[in-house]
């Protein structure tokens, strides 16, 4: 879990030297997130690798879900933000605790609230990464998540956009793979 983390720290790093040579990417005809708010709805799907699919012990599932997101843009290239989202079922994950024997660990439709931050390089491309906690019937977890999105204006308020993110939980981990719509409110 470490080493997938420092790959992560080390590739936005990397791209923000790379910015550096590049200087300023903002031409005069781009709008500005400066001061920006930016509200996200999406659907996605979550890859749960060790998510039962039946009483034989085959793992990997996939859920669906939705996700809510505000974020606030203090630059043009820097914002902060709170992204939601919710798996939409019920399901057993296979997990190993101390002793390293198998458990099952039923979570019903659970909800997890990350405060991130935001950085975009580029133009259509952006980088995010924060710690919450995902709240299910049963038992909490915390959560460190890491992800890029894709996006693309529409118009001066609209986006559309389309995002992966990985979520790192103490007993199982968890891809969301989204497509969603976005609107700015710029001021």
């Amino acid at each position: 879990m470490c080493s997938k983390i420092l790959l992560v720290i080390t590739a936005i790093i990397c791209s923000g030297v790379v910015y550096a040579q590049e200087g300023s990417s903002a031409t005069e005809t781009e709008e500005s997130l400066k001061n920006c708010h930016r509200l996200t709805l999406s659907i996605s799907h979550s890859h749960i690798k060790e998510g039962l699919k039946n009483e034989s012990g085959l793992t990997g599932i996939t859920v669906a879900s939705w996700a809510l997101d505000y974020d606030y843009w203090f630059s043009n290239h820097w914002a902060i933000g709170l992204h939601n989202d919710m798996l939409l079922e019920n399901f057993s994950v296979a997990t190993e605790r101390n002793d390293k024997e198998e458990e099952v660990l039923e979570r019903s439709y659970p909800v997890a609230s990350v405060p991130v931050l935001l950085y975009k390089p580029w133009k259509h491309i952006l980088f995010l990464g924060g710690v919450g906690g995902e709240f299910a019937k049963g038992e909490n977890f915390m959560v460190y998540r890491v992800g890029t999105e894709l996006s693309w204006p529409i118009n001066k308020s609209w986006e559309i956009g389309v995002s992966a993110t990985y979520d790192m939980k103490k007993s199982y981990d968890t891809w969301l793979i989204g497509f969603g719509i976005s609107k700015l409110f710029h001021r």
